[in-house]
């Protein structure tokens, strides 16, 4: 997977998230408030299982990341968090390091683009 995969993607889409809610905005709104809040405290603990070389966990971690993105359609937050993942299963842990850093920014970015969706709506 091309390490740009995830740049690429938009940070929320809120149609195809509607659409496989049936388009209800009040349910769309209560799978967001269920995925969103942990989104920065498992970044967190990924960080600190990654850095404490605890890479079982943190590929358990940040797999729970990849499994809420996609719950929420955060489309890039969902590629990079694969891409992370496939690289701790590989054993590449300098790669998995190396996109860290892009982690929190596609977070804040996505969590931002959650916001501005809602804030247009009222």
């Amino acid at each position: 997977m091309s390490e740009l995969s995830y740049k690429a993607h938009k940070f929320f889409i809120p149609e195809t998230l509607l659409s496989r809610l049936m388009d209800d905005e009040d349910l769309m709104k209560e799978v967001l408030d269920a995925c969103l809040p942990d989104l920065n405290d498992n970044v967190k603990l990924f960080s600190q299982q990654l850095e404490d070389g605890l890479y079982k966990e943190a590929t358990r971690t940040i797999h729970t990341i990849k499994g809420s993105a996609q719950n929420s359609d955060l489309k890039a937050l969902s590629l990079l968090s694969l891409e992370i993942e496939d690289a701790l299963y590989s054993g590449l842990v300098d790669k998995a390091r190396s996109l860290r850093p892009d982690l929190d920014e596609v977070v804040g970015n996505s969590i931002q683009a959650v916001e501005r969706y809602f804030a247009e709506r009222s």
